[in-house]
């Protein structure tokens, strides 16, 4: 994956659909994925409410992290 700002989402549907990729794929609640990416849980889930915008950073990472399968 490369980082491409263009490709910035601002809706919160898009983190929720993310979030639950990782839950699948790796088994990681919403917690664990937080401080996986170096963010605190109150932060995640103001995201994907809708109270708060994320940046395009942390928008990579928990797409590099949906997108990582482990064996």
């Amino acid at each position: 994956m490369i980082p491409n700002a263009e490709n910035y989402n601002a809706d919160p549907d898009y983190i929720r659909t993310l979030i639950e990729q990782i839950k699948e794929r790796h088994g990681m609640s919403q917690r664990a994925t937080a401080k996986q990416i170096g963010i605190s849980y109150s932060s995640l889930k103001d995201w994907m409410n809708g109270k708060a915008k994320h940046r395009y950073p942390d928008q990579f990472a928990l797409e590099a992290l949906a997108a990582s399968f482990t064996d």
